[in-house]
């Protein structure tokens, strides 16, 4: 015991709490006032602090307290030993690894947004249209995104739209079927996407059919945004059909990815496809830091030097369906 304990000091001194919260990607709840990353925080309720104990954190909403040991078994879902194994290896020292926590079993989804009342599936006429606004080669990806339970049409501030999310529906995000943006509403500006109320935008939609057909995909591509995600079953349909999309919808991409989804992830190989834009570069960083803390392998796909037809850049992977002929070849590689 002795040993362990010299070992968690160590580990301690080499990765102190704030440091550990930057690894994971989530280096701005690092002080005394911060939202808590372990749940859904509406207002400020963490809080980071150095005292006699060392660093310690506390969620004044219930999610727990503790030191860097504590938080990683709260963040990771790991028992308290397979956090201090977990923990001693991410700060470099030689203790063996931990074995992976075994991701939780399928479970009813928990309250979230809720889908308009009209919502449904849609039809072949829906798909069809959907296709043809997203430039699609095909309508086989929303026929495939109907399947996967991410799929749905329905009036959303008096628009027809389509909405994606997923049977966790822990997060919702709706765009108009005629390609236009939202009018402004209350606090909200204009915009091209409205997020449903209730949504939890770290939740990534497509994941939750993960827990059943995990097995079936050799890879997980993820993705920043509704169009990017049709776009990715779209190009996986072309190749093998066998990597799975996830897209993280709103403003998701801006923080941690939600608690729920890491035992899923872990051990994964994902491949992120970020905007071509400093929002992606960063998003694109932390997901890195997060997925490298559980064992998972990341590695993105670069828009740079393509282009679409009419010659501007491409800047997300629904512009690659738009492809200049002279840049084809550059999207050999577009599937890990």
């Amino acid at each position: 015991m002795s040993d362990l304990r010299a070992q968690i000091d160590a580990a301690k001194a080499r990765l102190p709490l704030p440091a550990l919260l930057a690894r994971l990607g989530l280096e701005e709840h690092a002080k005394k006032s911060a939202r808590c990353p372990l749940h859904e925080d509406a207002s400020p309720s963490f809080s980071v602090w150095q005292g006699a104990r060392g660093w310690q954190w506390k969620c004044q909403a219930g999610c727990g307290n503790g030191d860097e040991i504590g938080f990683l078994g709260a963040h990771l879902r790991l028992t308290r030993a397979d956090a201090i194994a977990r923990y001693i290896e991410m700060a470099g020292a030689s203790l063996a690894p931990a074995p992976p926590a075994i991701p939780p079993k399928p479970e009813m989804p928990a309250s979230g947004p809720e889908l308009p009342a009209d919502a449904t599936p849609g039809v072949l006429a829906d798909w069809q249209e959907l296709a043809t606004l997203r430039n699609l080669a095909v309508i086989t990806p929303a026929t495939a995104a109907l399947h996967l339970g991410t799929l749905f049409f329905g009036t959303v501030h008096g628009f027809r739209c389509w909405i994606l999310t997923d049977p966790r529906r822990l997060c919702a995000e709706a765009r108009r079927m005629d390609g236009k943006p939202f009018p402004p509403l209350g606090s909200l500006g204009e915009r091209k996407a409205h997020t449903i109320r209730g949504s939890v935008k770290s939740w990534p939609v497509g994941l939750s059919v993960d827990r059943y057909v995990a097995a079936e995909f050799r890879a997980l591509l993820a993705v920043e945004g509704s169009p990017d995600y049709l776009a990715a079953l779209d190009f996986s349909l072309r190749g093998t059909a066998d990597c799975l999309p996830i897209a993280f919808l709103g403003a998701g991409t801006a923080g941690a990815i939600h608690p729920e989804a890491l035992p899923l992830l872990r051990g994964k190989r994902v491949r992120f496809y970020p905007h071509a834009d400093k929002s992606g570069a960063a998003a694109a960083e932390k997901w890195a830091a997060q997925l490298g803390a559980i064992g998972g392998a990341l590695d993105g796909f670069s828009f740079e030097r393509l282009r679409k037809r009419d010659g501007s850049p491409v800047k997300d992977l629904n512009d690659c369906n738009s492809i200049h002929p002279d840049d084809v070849r550059e999207l050999a590689e577009v599937l890990p």
